[in-house]
């Protein structure tokens, strides 16, 4: 019986031949395979085999989709293939397989470990903050922003604390091409306003979002502004033993 029939990590890269019970086909290379142990540990093993997993690996991480990327059904990682390589290679019974495969689900995804940077934890609260700032800067009056010791209180839907519509900042190029349109004659002004609306709007459920998707309530987060310079570089607040 195939590994892959059996396990269903497995499906997604080994299936049957609906016409053949002997026969099995790799997704990934396109080609039916015998289901033989030397057969499937040969073809896990050419050249061409491995170029064809480098290169579905490649897609996926040029995707940017995390739904490729984690374990499935049908989309295998390239450490599943070689699983299956290492089971088939090595006759191992399937009871000790299903164990290995329970474990290794367990494990995370191989996008979040790439993704991840244990070592600068400390700065997801400053980076929130900071897209904060910059968003609030866009639209809003610089005097209500630095009321805020904690920027991510702002009230980004405080409609009396909104630059002038035409302030709202659209970055340096979009800036020149409005002032341009602005002098056309031919160019209606509320349509420019609409430009300038959107550009608001966007803004606003910007820090909405951050908001929303980034609590930083747990006590850790105080605690790590010990080891950033970004909050300690006027020594205010730092906790001595």
């Amino acid at each position: 019986m195939l590994v892959g029939e059996k396990l269903d990590l497995f499906r997604g890269w080994l299936k049957p031949v609906s016409s053949s019970k002997e026969k099995a086909f790799c997704v990934v290379c396109k080609k039916e395979l015998l289901c033989g142990k030397s057969e499937l540990t040969k073809h896990a093993k050419y050249q061409k085999d491995i170029q064809n997993f480098e290169e579905w690996d490649k897609a996926c991480r040029s995707s940017g989709k995390l739904d490729t990327m984690v374990q499935s059904s049908y989309q295998v990682q390239e450490t599943e293939a070689r699983l299956v390589s290492f089971v088939v290679e090595n006759n191992l019974s399937l009871v000790l397989v299903e164990d290995l495969v329970s474990l290794i689900k367990t494990l995370p995804p191989r996008s979040v470990l790439e993704n991840t940077e244990d070592g600068l934890f400390y700065r997801i609260r400053q980076e929130a903050e900071e897209l904060v700032r910059t968003f609030a800067s866009s639209f809003m009056n610089l005097s209500y922003i630095r009321t805020f010791s904690n920027i991510l209180e702002l009230d980004e839907k405080n409609e009396p604390q909104y630059l002038p519509l035409r302030q709202v900042y659209l970055g340096m190029e979009a800036h020149d091409s409005m002032a341009l349109l602005s002098c056309d004659p031919c160019v209606k002004q509320t349509e420019l306003d609409l430009v300038y609306r959107a550009a608001r709007d966007f803004y606003v459920e910007a820090i909405a979002q951050i908001k929303a998707r980034f609590k930083f309530e747990d006590p850790i987060f105080e605690f790590t502004k010990v080891y950033n310079f970004y909050y300690q570089k006027s020594l205010n607040g730092v906790v001595y033993p």
